[in-house]
């Protein structure tokens, strides 16, 4: 059966999306491949494709609250990031997968780091069809992704607090807070959180 197409207008360029992991592997307890998923998502938004306003990355999925500003569409733009990490993972960069966990990114400035710099050289290259979809000879993603528009504040605003409390929700954390991989320490930083 065909996926069905996703059409978004003006009015609809908010978006809460979830993407699963191949059978819900938890490949994301490794923090090397949780910072690269990160360096993947925060090119698109290094590129001015999306304005990212939650995000976080679970063992075995990642949830984002975006708002497509770019040239791209939501599918496009999560086929970037997952087929990002897909391809990167299985390369030889020389400084080697492992320095990732070294390298967290850092906000623009003079100061980015290795990964971040081999985004910025790979992450426009053309993909082999099934090449993104492996790891090792294993499939990392599951085919598709979930979206929902988002339909004004107070569901924007339910969908950053889902994002937030993930963690929390599957017992892997008492507080947000506690969770490396989320932006919710951002938020509590900048006053966006009571």
């Amino acid at each position: 059966m065909p996926r069905p197409k996703r059409y978004y207008d003006e009015e609809s360029r908010y978006v809460f999306v979830t993407s699963k992991t191949f059978r819900n592997a938890k490949i994301f307890n490794d923090p090397t491949k949780a910072a690269l998923l990160l360096n993947c998502i925060n090119y698109q938004v290094k590129e001015k494709y999306i304005n990212l306003f939650a995000w976080v990355i679970m063992p075995d999925h990642f949830h984002l609250l975006v708002a497509v500003i770019g040239k791209k569409n939501i599918s496009q733009i999560m086929q970037s990031i997952k087929g990002n990490f897909s391809w990167m993972l299985n390369q030889d960069y020389g400084i080697g997968i492992a320095h990732a966990r070294k390298h967290e990114l850092r906000w623009g400035g003079k100061n980015k780091s290795q990964t971040e710099k081999h985004i910025s050289l790979t992450a426009d290259q053309a993909f082999e069809p099934d090449h993104h979809k492996k790891m090792h000879g294993h499939k990392i993603w599951q085919t598709s992704f979930h979206d929902h528009v988002i339909r004004n504040q107070t569901d924007f605003n339910r969908h950053i607090e889902y994002i937030h409390h993930n963690p929390v929700k599957h017992s892997l954390v008492e507080y947000p807070s506690k969770w490396k991989w989320s932006g919710f320490n951002k938020h509590l930083k900048l006053g966006l959180i009571d």
